[in-house]
């Protein structure tokens, strides 16, 4: 019986879309162009080969290994009549909290791995793309918005 088995149906969209609440809230929390975000989208895809490769768990694993076979859509990540960047940041925050408490109940010793995983990804993605400058040329590498962003998921994870 795998991990993803200790979940319903339900549950594991949750916890399958996690990796991508993690990535819509950095992207919120300063969009940074398409360059940026093709970066970012790059950081997040390198996130979930090495899951697959097994580096992060067996949560993370089977969680990465669904991720090549569906992606979710905008309104299954943030919800329906989300207008702006903070209302998309917040709302991805809040269910990232709810992800971390389902799985720290279901996932036994898995979930610490599961949440440091989400926590590496949020940097893996503010780092990919440089905030400021012109066309990714200068800048700096995680913006202070992005920077709090972090500390709002790892804090919602409990990372």
């Amino acid at each position: 019986m795998g991990v993803k088995d200790q979940f319903t149906t339900e549950e594991w969209k949750s916890v399958s879309h996690a990796p991508f609440l993690v990535s819509t809230a950095i992207g919120m929390a300063d969009p940074s162009g398409p360059f940026g975000m093709m970066k970012e989208g790059i950081a997040l895809a390198g996130a979930v080969k090495n899951a697959i490769q097994g580096e992060a768990g067996e949560l993370a694993k089977e969680v990465a290994t669904d991720l090549r076979h569906h992606r979710p859509s905008r309104s299954d990540l943030v919800g329906e009549g989300v207008r702006s960047t903070g209302e998309a940041r917040t709302s991805a925050i809040a269910k990232l909290r709810s992800v971390a408490r389902l799985v720290g109940s279901k996932a036994g010793t898995d979930a610490s791995a599961y949440t440091t995983w989400l926590a590496g990804i949020a940097g893996a993605v503010a780092e990919a793309g440089r905030e400021g400058g012109f066309l990714g040329i200068g800048g700096e590498a995680v913006s202070d918005d992005e920077e709090r962003a972090i500390g709002e998921i790892r804090a919602a994870l409990g990372a």
